[in-house]
C-alpha cells in the first residue's frame, strides 16, 4: 500500500538531443507515446582545447525560489575546480528559460559543446 502512495523519485539522466547539445533531464524520461520536455531546465556545456590548456565547464539551472519567482543559476570555471556562481532572479519561468537559451547560444558560438 505504501509503495503506491510514494512512487520512486526520478533520477537525473543524460539525454543527447543533437550533436551540439546534451541536456540533463531532472524528470523521468517519458514513455514512447509521451512528449519530451521542450525547454530544458538544466544545461551543461564544456570547452576543451589541449593546445591552449583550456578545460572549462558552464552549467545553468532554472529553479523556483522561495518567494514565488524563478532563478537562473549559472556556474562556470575550470573542470575539477570549484566554479563561480551567479544567480539571476526572474519573474516567471518563461523569461528565465529565454535567458538560459540566449546564454547557451552565445556560449556555443564561443566553442562550448555538450
Amino acid at each position: 500500500m505504501t509503495q503506491d502512495l510514494f512512487p520512486a523519485l526520478p533520477t537525473a539522466k543524460r539525454v543527447d538531443v543533437g550533436r551540439d547539445c546534451t541536456f540533463v533531464a531532472s524528470k523521468p524520461i517519458p514513455a514512447r507515446n509521451e512528449q519530451f520536455e521542450i525547454f530544458p531546465d538544466v544545461i551543461q556545456l564544456r570547452r576543451i582545447d589541449p593546445a591552449k590548456r583550456m578545460n572549462r565547464f558552464y552549467r545553468m539551472v532554472v529553479q523556483r525560489d522561495l518567494f514565488g519567482g524563478v532563478s537562473l543559476i549559472r556556474e562556470w570555471g575550470r573542470n575539477g575546480q570549484p566554479g563561480q556562481v551567479r544567480i539571476n532572479p526572474h519573474e516567471d519561468e518563461g523569461t528565465a528559460i529565454d535567458d538560459l537559451m540566449a546564454i547557451m547560444r552565445s556560449k556555443r558560438k564561443r566553442g562550448y559543446v555538450a
